[in-house]
């Protein structure tokens, strides 16, 4: 008896083993820009359940029979006293959830309807924007960054005067211990620019936990201040990313087509819609406001008579104007370039242009206003391309809200508003959410088709583990309320919990199973033998659904830096667990119940049909 006892726990164990490998093995092959980030994360776990089961085995019997020993419940130890107390009040949880048990097999259409009505109302918390959706959560590193933007004609030393008057702003809170700031010069992860109207300040503010509010939204609130008290300046603040870097920002769209006209106009009315959205804030084109220019447009046949050509004319204007650094100074080991341009006073206006000499062929000076129109004028201070198309990127940041929400609100307002000829695409983190979703989706769903073949081999029946899968959904249940409560997003991280409770919650329902089915084997009696199971199966399914979840709870708490990443994961294994725990057992045994019900009468009619084919026969 006791060598068959062994064998069947083997069993079990052996199948939570293969079900939890099944989970996390799709993870392992997930591509795109989180697939690394996976791999690392599942191969880990499934090296480490096979070992599980491995030292499960072979050195936790050898160590129980060195140091194990029966604890006596009826001596006067303090431990013994507590443990038996500890029984009682486990016998009392035993008798209780068998009363439940058996109320619930005997109103198994109350209870599916129940459960249908609670998952049903779960999953309508993402629709009505209880959970929102977003790439990545939201970190606070207590760290900000301003840019700062002022009027093209600034000088480097008035921007340096104005972005003093913008530190004693920032000095005055004490919040905030020390900022870095890089006058004429701006910087991403992605690119940086050099112009004498832009600073960039980097802010370090004390730990989130002496802030009374988030870094997002402190930094929301010393720009509106800092517009409030310095007039003439844009001002744009992000907080920084886990490398350290401004955030780029987490909606981005790019407006597309190839009349350049029709792409300005539209991106000016999505801009506006943009703007419309709740929770967007900061929103602008990737590209400056235009800005003046001077307008040169040469009579090319004036030119030849005049005995010029576009190369010399050309090559005198960008000496002028933009200087020519072809020579060079030497100090030792050290080289500098010679900047030979025309003096600023001397290129104020037009007239200074218009004025700037020519020598022809002939050794002649000719003006330029001779041969060529010169107006002043405003153009763009930059030209996009997208796929070969010219485009206009505009670029939002959110506070208050999950991005993935935001951008989904965008897209539902820009539907049928955008022109023919005219494409919209989103970019940026909505495109590797929309990705990563996508990639974690079909990970989902095969990691369900595999624990079905896995469960069905072993079981060699088709009816046992499709009545198993039926804990997964009870999971979701309290995977999604658990975020609602939390106010947490549904993210990579959030999902890639909901897969790992795949493994977790089904090792509930195979116990339950696996015993059932012993028992029926020994000729119980089908509802008796449900009861049973439950009530010998309550103890391990309590023990190891309790200590995944404490086990998770200070991952779900952790507060330091970079924290938000992983509470989501944590709260969402500890809801599915705590749900799948109250749900599953009753819920499994009513659906096994149901499904030996239905397989035994479809029995009894075949075999009834089976022998009135034979009677007819003979």
């Amino acid at each position: 008896a006791a060598l068959d006892g062994s064998k069947q726990i083997f069993f079990t164990a052996t199948s939570i083993t293969l079900v939890i490998v099944s989970v996390f093995f799709p993870l392992s092959l997930t591509g795109g820009i989180i697939g690394g980030l996976l791999k690392e994360f599942s191969l880990p776990l499934i090296v480490s359940t096979i070992s599980s089961l491995i030292v499960s085995f072979s050195l936790t019997p050898l160590l129980l029979s060195r140091f194990g020993q029966v604890e006596n419940l009826n001596s006067l130890k303090l431990s013994a006293k507590f443990a038996s107390k500890f029984e009682v009040l486990f016998e009392a949880i035993k008798n209780l959830y068998e009363a439940v048990l058996r109320w619930s097999l005997n109103n198994r259409k109350k209870l599916y309807v129940a459960v249908i009505t609670i998952f049903i109302a779960s999953l309508s918390l993402v629709g009505l924007g209880f959970i929102g959706s977003t790439f990545m959560p939201d970190t606070d590193q207590g760290e900000f960054v301003i840019d700062i933007e002022m009027s093209p004609q600034t000088s480097v030393y008035e921007n340096n005067q104005i972005t003093k008057r913008i530190e004693n702003i920032l000095f005055s809170k004490p919040e905030i211990l020390k900022v870095m700031t890089n006058v004429g010069l701006s910087s991403s992860a992605a690119s940086s620019s050099s112009r004498n109207n832009i600073t960039q300040m980097t802010v370090t503010t004390v730990n989130k936990n002496e802030r009374d509010i988030n870094i997002a939204d402190y930094a929301e609130n010393i720009k509106n201040e800092i517009l409030n008290k310095v007039s003439g300046v844009k001002v744009r603040t992000s907080p920084t990313s886990l490398v350290g870097s401004a955030m780029v920002s987490p909606i981005q769209f790019v407006i597309k087509g190839t009349d350049l006209n029709k792409v300005d106009s539209t991106a000016t009315n999505v801009l506006e819609i943009m703007k419309k959205i709740p929770g967007t804030t900061d929103v602008k084109f990737s590209i400056d406001d235009p800005k003046p220019e001077v307008s040169i447009k040469i009579d090319r046949a004036k030119m030849e008579e005049l005995g010029l050509s576009v190369a010399n004319v050309g090559s005198t204007l960008r000496t002028a104007l933009a200087g020519n650094t072809d020579s060079k100074y030497k100090d030792g080991a050290y080289e500098y370039d010679i900047n030979i341009m025309f003096d600023k006073f001397d290129r104020q206006n037009i007239f200074d242009v218009a004025c700037i000499t020519f020598k022809n062929n002939r050794g002649q000076l000719i003006e330029l206003n001779q041969f060529a129109d010169i107006s002043q004028t405003m153009g763009p201070s930059m030209l996009e391309r997208f796929d070969r198309m010219s485009s206009i990127t505009i670029n939002s940041n959110v506070i208050g809200r999950a991005s993935g929400t935001v951008g989904a609100e965008i897209e539902s307002a820009l539907q049928g508003k955008i022109p023919n000829g005219i494409s919209i695409e989103k970019v940026g983190m909505l495109k590797q959410q929309s990705d990563a979703f996508s990639s974690l989706a079909l990970a989902l769903i095969a990691a369900i088709v595999l624990i079905y073949l896995i469960m069905v081999a072993l079981y060699n029946s088709l009816l046992h583990p499709f009545v198993v899968l039926f804990s997964i959904p009870l999971a979701l249940i309290g995977s999604f309320i658990a975020l609602a409560l939390t106010m947490e997003t549904l993210s990579i991280f959030s999902i890639v919990g909901l897969i790992t409770l795949l493994g977790l919650v089904a090792k509930n329902a195979i116990l339950l199973v696996d015993f059932t089915n012993e028992l029926l084997k020994e000729g119980k009696e089908l509802k008796e033998a449900l009861v049973e199971a439950g009530r010998e199966r309550i103890r391990p399914i309590l023990m190891t659904t309790f200590a995944m979840v404490f086990g998770m709870l200070p991952l779900a708490i952790a507060s330091g830096a970079g924290a938000e990443l992983k509470n989501g994961l944590a709260w969402v294994i500890i809801g599915g667990l705590i749900s799948s725990l109250i749900l599953t057992l009753v819920l499994v045994p009513c659906v096994y119940y149901t499904a030996e019900s239905l397989k035994r009468k479809i029995q009894v009619k075949r075999r009834a049909n089976n022998a009135e084919i034979i009677e007819s026969i003979s």
